[in-house]
């Protein structure tokens, strides 16, 4: 992955943080909330009925043209995101995450990221939720 790549971050009503990446093969752009309570990519998945946000994943469509998606067998989990009230259901995936729109080198394969089908308490218009806690164990 490149260095020298910047990140656009808009700071809204003083109390939190967004930005974009671009997932897949096909490079969709989604709205991300920057969180420091979490520690994963969490996406909200087509399958969500209780999303807000005004896009949501269609893995299915992508990998009718790439297959850069790949669930992960067995993976389904609801937790509650560390020090807010956040719960999320869905299952774990690997796919392309990158930091600017059609540029390969500042992607990185393989990433793995949380599939939202259920969620609670994500107020935010983003689609995506990147968690910058560091990682204390697990995936």
């Amino acid at each position: 992955m490149r260095s020298d790549t910047s990140q656009q971050i808009e700071n809204l009503d003083e109390f939190y943080y967004v930005g974009y990446l671009y997932i897949g093969g096909l490079f969709e752009e989604i709205k991300v909330l920057w969180d420091t309570s979490s520690d994963l990519l969490m996406v909200e998945s087509y399958l969500c009925d209780t999303c807000t946000s005004d896009f949501v994943y269609d893995y299915q469509d992508e990998a009718q043209m790439d297959d850069s998606f790949t669930p992960m067998p067995d993976s389904s989990s609801t937790f509650t995101v560390d020090s807010s009230s956040i719960t999320v259901s869905g299952f774990y995936a690997t796919d392309s995450i990158c930091l600017e729109e059609y540029v390969v080198d500042t992607c990185t394969d393989d990433f793995t990221l949380f599939m939202v089908t259920e969620q609670e308490g994500i107020l935010s218009d983003a689609s995506a939720v990147v968690g910058l806690k560091p990682n204390t164990g697990g995936l």
